[in-house]
């Protein structure tokens, strides 16, 4: 058998079902490829594995790398402060304790490692507490019971009213306008992750609605007249009678028994 009649009697894919399969593989595919990009972005996770592994350098960096982020709230915070404390410990670099109390005084309730050593009650206890006052015209700000150098920043929000105060351990004091009130603090580190909270923000009003304009408020139009009613009208009979006469002609043709063949031109 000829090569050109074999190939003509294999079965033939269409080019539609290629296109398909292409694009099922390709949406198969991405989420396979995003997943790399994803895990590069969880630096927490990674920092773990490597902690795991005994990879302390590498762990060590991606810490610092999360609590350089200032994206961190209290309990992930508390987390990479006691594994930076057991690293620390474990370099012997002398700054194991200052971390461990930030980690406590974060989360009291942290599992301290054996490598850390005991842990005093007293260390335990420390923790943030962030004061606001608002008994007096000037607001009050404090934080207590917090380790040195852990909150550097203080937030402070209203109803359009923000302020930033650097915080050093002394109290401060805010004045914002009576309707600027309740405000919202927050007490970040230096790298501006969240330590601690306190007060609430006032609900948003809605926008009052604008009022129209009496010079630019359109009149109310007037109702078109009606027309003539089409039944009404002279041509609307004109145009039956013609329709008439159009139906009596064909049908006299058509009763005359003559019949008109219009036959192709001859070319001679």
């Amino acid at each position: 058998m000829p090569a050109r009649e074999r190939l003509q009697q294999r079965p033939a894919l269409r080019s539609g079902a290629l296109r398909v399969g292409a694009l099922a593989a390709l949406l198969l595919a991405l989420p396979l490829a995003a997943a790399p990009a994803r895990a590069q972005h969880d630096p927490i996770g990674d920092a773990e594995a490597a902690f795991a592994e005994g990879r302390h350098e590498d762990a060590e960096g991606l810490y610092r790398q999360a609590l350089e982020s200032g994206r961190l709230a209290p309990p992930g915070l508390a987390r990479v402060y006691l594994r930076l404390a057991e690293l620390a410990a474990l370099g012997s670099t002398g700054d194991a304790a200052r971390l461990l109390g930030f980690a406590l005084a974060l989360d009291p309730a942290l599992d301290v490692p054996a490598s850390l050593g005991p842990v005093e009650p007293p260390t335990r206890g420390v923790r943030v507490v962030l004061e606001v006052s608002d008994d007096d015209a000037p607001i009050g700000l404090r934080v207590a019971d917090a380790p040195d150098t852990l909150v550097r920043v203080l937030e402070v929000r209203g109803r359009g009213f923000e302020r930033t105060l650097s915080w050093d351990g002394e109290p401060r004091e805010v004045d914002p306008p009576a309707d600027a009130r309740p405000i919202e603090v927050r007490a970040l580190d230096t790298h501006g992750n969240l330590v601690a909270q306190a007060g609430r923000l006032a609900p948003e009003e809605p926008a009052p609605a604008p009022t129209p304009d009496p010079d630019l408020t359109p009149e109310p139009e007037e109702p078109a007249e009606e027309g003539t009613p089409a039944i009404e009208s002279p041509w609307f009979w004109v145009g039956v009678g013609l329709v008439v006469v159009g139906v009596a002609v064909a049908v006299a043709f058509s009763a005359s028994g003559t019949r008109y063949v219009l036959d192709a031109p001859v070319i001679r």
